[in-house]
């Protein structure tokens, strides 16, 4: 199989998405979602040389205005996941902080005014 992600968590990406697919799961649509971020993080750690996945992940479900709640609720439940998966693996070296939910919530809710004030 090739890697199809470039960005500094490429092979921990490639590694997940190999260990959802051994369950059965296709993963067809967080796939398309964990490529986008992938992309974003090498832009990302271009201009902030301390990668923070946390942070990177919020900057990436904002960076993108416009988006209805669900979509943005939807790509944050499979970096969720990703997260989960980095935490749990023996291999993953670094500090991988806890998806806070109230940051994304805060997210949302922000999104939710943005729309309501249009």
């Amino acid at each position: 199989m090739i890697n199809i992600f470039q960005g500094p968590t490429a092979r921990e990406m490639h590694a997940f998405l190999q260990f959802k697919r051994s369950l059965g799961y296709g993963y067809m649509r967080a796939e398309f979602t964990l490529r986008e971020f992938d992309r974003f993080l090498i832009q990302y750690t271009a201009n902030n040389r301390r990668l923070k996945l946390d942070r990177a992940a919020i900057a990436w479900l904002s960076s993108k205005p416009g988006r209805k709640p669900i979509s943005v609720s939807a790509d944050a439940a499979v970096l969720r996941q990703f997260f989960r998966y980095l935490r749990r693996s023996s291999e993953q070296k670094r500090c991988v902080h806890e998806f806070c939910s109230r940051q994304i919530w805060r997210l949302l809710q922000q999104f939710l005014c943005d729309e309501s004030s249009l």
